[in-house]
């Protein structure tokens, strides 16, 4: 084995003890020293035991950044790492001591107490490696906080720290110093310890959290008479509504035989990006469905179907008691299994009342199961875990997650609170929610299965586009499960549509509509008697809206009904069922005027309902923001467009924030001066809803932006221009009153002048040349900032709230000093608002708006210096 000789630090990831006296025992945590490496083993030591040397595998350790720094004639490596989190970490370590300590003397409460205290700063040392610069120095906060009070009350030393909560060298310190940082310190622990208000001191810790629940089904025990699927889903109880993807685990036939099914793959799944709202401890269930896969009827001894779904069993699990401590329940693995588990009880539907009821979740199924009264059939054995933090950083600190690849990932059914950059999704959910059906000539009622299949403008299928569950691969059709003579069923079974980008224009969701009698040997396709169908994109461009769509239903008049889709000729829609109606016929209309009656089937007056949801980086449901993206091919409404891009949501924005930003700074280079003002109102909107605390992440996507994207070298002279007729404006308008109007564009201050900044640093560096009008421009906008600050509330009434709004102008130095040409500007100091007004002498008042040049420079380039 040859060695070679490296310098690095690593930390451990997994547990190794030594097998031999040459080998290091390291644990999970360790800070390593590597001094030589072979091909598969380092050598080195304990960076804070030297003494403890030995080899260890690569494959059990992480490299980490480290800064060399030099101490008289030698060098030492130290690791990169915030000094909190390392302080954390050691901690961590010291009270682990204690904790045992505690375990052993039968002091429970306290034993209680310090490790609830140990998990927090766990939560909390976890979200430092991903937090924003705004929550950064929060975390930091909440998490010295709790170390400085454990330590105090186990009477260890505390640490002394300076304003951003790192610690100091005492050494390096005077006693003077030591003291008043003690003494404030002591004051910030109490005002945070502060019980008088324990709610708000709860919430602002749960702000910075995003949730992940995270089950394993361990045992079930029943006999099942026929295979079976088995549905776990989030339910809010409250909403009435679905919150998570389905995860299924399918269960074979047992006969006769009672059975305990000891699950050991596939049967974990994570619940992801749960927000403070899912995670209500009053209205929040897991929910258990059980369709088998066979005959029409059990007690059926002739019935020869094996394909039918039919319902037969379900049941939920109130999370209250585990969600009661969010992100302190279960210890997540010890081993390889949880410490505690959970039983979800699960009820056979033994009546046809309470088949019908399987479906339908209105009020809660914990509700239903206690007013039945009997004993449950069904025991299902489970741990829960709550989870906090950014998922990817739970994944590093949770090498079970992030290696097992049989753990499932059920999304939510919707977007985060928290929207970080690179998020990306493009889901489509669909929810065959109920039905109503005619009786028709069959004396009794339907036994209908639903097929849904996806299909283009030319009746051809798509295939692999439909996902039943989380843990599931695409397939081609989704057949629902078959309830037993009804003609108003309540389905409820929600499915996610994969369609390809590039075909999603033209696909549309074919639905066919099948009566099934207890003895079927006829094909498939012939036993489909009506149909209907719903289209996924709307004739503007846009996404189907989200919500409930009730869909007529045609009869089928042949075998080739959906060849060539020439179906999609009739009307889609029907009119809702008023709630006091009971048949569809009496409440429905249809406009058929347009349908050939010799080619295309009558509506059977019949409908369903299907609910989407969209949740989708790539796709759009507003038309707005839509026109603005293709705003060249009506560029005559391109007014209009801009007014209406004002309205859209911050959700829809961040989205598809480059290309809306492209499109904008396109529209000044390009187009006369006449859309200058809209673009500017434009972008003020949405650098407002970039300010919102939801997006604060998005950031340093703004920081990418600009450094890597932004290409508008002559954006510079229409902000700068546009912002000064604004605050002169509102300058003159606070004498009547009218200054409110205003308040967006100083909220929007800080990013009109980093674009500013950047364009022009863009310009100067494509032409080589420098524009001096643009230093009198920013000195005209802080002159006219000054006449602002000026004014009074008798003489300009609400003209304080965008003084105060204002006032983040302090926050210019550190963009003012990034290009050359501005460093002499007036605004040398925060609040010198005297240099404004001296400055103001020079301006150049009343300038007409800029002229778009004959050939516009587009470059891209780094940040200026």
């Amino acid at each position: 084995m040859s060695w070679k000789k490296v310098e690095n630090l690593a930390v451990a990831i997994f547990n190794f003890t030594a097998q031999n006296e040459h080998h290091l025992t390291i644990q999970v945590g360790d800070l390593l020293y590597i001094k030589e490496k072979s091909a598969d083993w380092y050598h080195g030591y304990l960076y804070y035991k030297p003494d403890r040397t030995g080899t260890f595998p690569c494959s059990f350790v992480h490299v980490k950044d480290h800064d060399v720094v030099q101490y008289g004639d030698r060098s030492y490596l130290m690791p990169t790492e915030d000094p909190v989190s390392v302080e954390a970490k050691d901690t961590l370590r010291e009270w682990r001591t204690k904790l045992l300590h505690l375990y052993t003397h039968d002091s429970r409460e306290k034993y209680k107490a310090l490790l609830h205290a140990m998990e927090e700063v766990l939560a909390q040392r976890r979200l430092l490696s991903n937090a924003t610069r705004e929550k950064l120095q929060a975390t930091k906060d909440l998490m010295t906080t709790t170390m400085d009070q454990i330590n105090s009350q186990l009477q260890l030393p505390v640490t002394p720290r300076d304003n951003q909560c790192n610690p100091v060298d005492p050494i390096k310190t005077s006693i003077q110093h030591l003291h008043r940082l003690h003494q404030k310190r002591a004051e910030t622990s109490h005002e945070t310890s502060d019980t008088s208000d324990p709610g708000k001191a709860q919430k602002k810790k749960q702000e910075l959290h995003t949730y992940h629940l995270l089950m394993r089904v361990n045992r079930v025990e029943h006999v099942f008479p026929e295979d079976c699927d088995m549905f776990f889903f989030l339910y809010n109880v409250d909403k009435h509504e679905t919150i998570s993807e389905r995860f299924i685990i399918h269960m074979p036939k047992t006969g006769n035989t009672s059975e305990a099914f000891n699950l050991t793959t596939g049967n974990s799944v994570l619940f992801t990006d749960l927000a403070e709202k899912d995670m209500d401890v009053k209205g929040m269930e897991v929910i258990c469905q059980i369709v088998r896969r066979g005959k029409m009827l059990l007690d059926d001894r002739k019935g020869s179907g094996t394909h039918l779904r039919r319902p037969y069993a379900y049941g939920g699990l109130d999370v209250q008691q585990v969600l009661k401590d969010k992100g302190k329940g279960d210890t997540l693995f010890d081993g390889d299994e949880y410490q505690n588990t959970h039983t979800l009880p699960v009820f056979v539907c033994q009546s046809q009342s309470q088949e019908n009821e399987f479906a339908a979740l209105d009020g809660g199924v914990m509700k239903k199961l206690a007013s039945r009264g009997g004993q449950k059939q069904c025991t299902v054995l489970l741990n829960l875990k709550v989870l906090a933090g950014d998922l990817n950083s739970l994944r590093r600190d949770l090498p079970n997650i992030k290696y097992s690849k049989t753990t499932a990932v059920a999304h939510k059914l919707g977007f985060p609170d928290i929207i970080l950059p690179g998020y990306v999704r493009n889901d489509i959910y669909v929810t065959l929610s109920q039905s109503q059906f005619d009786k028709g000539e069959k004396r009794a009622e339907r036994n209908v299965e639903v097929s849904i299949v996806v299909r283009d403008n030319d009746g051809k299928m798509i295939p692999h586009t439909i996902v039943l569950g989380a843990n599931e691969d695409p397939t081609n059709e989704f057949q629902s499960f078959i309830f037993y003579h009804n003609n108003m069923p309540r389905w409820n079974e929600t499915f996610k549509l994969s369609i390809p980008y590039e075909k999603i224009n033209d696909a549309h969701l074919c639905i066919s509509f099948r009566h099934l009698a207890k003895k079927e040997v006829k094909d498939k396709m012939e036993k489909t008697y009506a149909y209907s169908f719903l289209k996924v994109m709307k004739e503007d461009g846009s996404i189907l809206a989200d919500g409930d769509h009730y869909l007529s239903v045609y009869k089928v008049e042949n075998k080739k009904w959906f060849e060539g889709a020439s179906y999609l000729q009739q009307k889609m829609s029907a009119v809702a069922p008023s709630p006091s109606s009971k048949t569809l016929a009496k409440s429905m209309s249809f406009d058929m005027h347009q349908v050939n009656q010799t080619t295309l089937a009558r509506p059977r007056g019949e409908f369903v309902v299907l609910s989407t949801l969209t949740c989708s980086t790539k796709l759009t449901q507003k038309v707005e923001l839509l026109m603005l993206l293709k705003w060249k091919m009506k560029e005559h409404d391109l007014t209009v467009t801009l007014t209406n891009i004002t309205h859209v949501d911050g959700e829809e924005v961040v989205k598809f924030l480059q290309d809306t930003l492209d499109c904008l700074f396109e529209i000044l280079n390009t187009t006369s001066e006449r859309y200058q003002e809209p673009v500017f109102t434009a972008l003020v909107s949405i650098f407002k809803q970039l300010n919102l605390d939801r997006y604060c992440h998005f950031s340093t996507v703004v920081d990418v932006y600009l450094s890597k994207h932004f290409s508008a070298t002559q954006a510079y002279k229409y902000l700068v221009w546009s912002f000064n007729n604004r605050v002169k404006a509102c300058v003159s308008d606070a004498a009547i009153g009218l200054a409110e109007q205003y308040r967006p564009v100083f909220e929007s201050m800080q990013l009109i002048f980093r674009f500013m900044v950047q364009s022009y640093a863009l310009h100067e560096s494509a032409t080589k040349s420098s524009d001096t009008s643009f230093k009198l421009d920013v000195e005209e906008s802080f002159t006219s900032l000054f006449d602002l600050m000026n004014l009074t509330e008798d003489k300009a009434k609400g003209v304080h709230l965008n003084q105060l709004t204002a006032l983040k102008v302090s926050q210019f130095h550190s963009v003012h000093g990034r290009h050359s040409s501005l460093r002499e500007a007036p605004l040398h100091k925060e609040g010198d608002y005297q240099s404004c007004e001296v400055a103001g002498n020079t301006s150049r008042k009343g300038r007409p708006p800029p002229h778009h040049h004959e050939a516009p420079h587009h470059v891209h380039g780094p940040n200026p210096p």
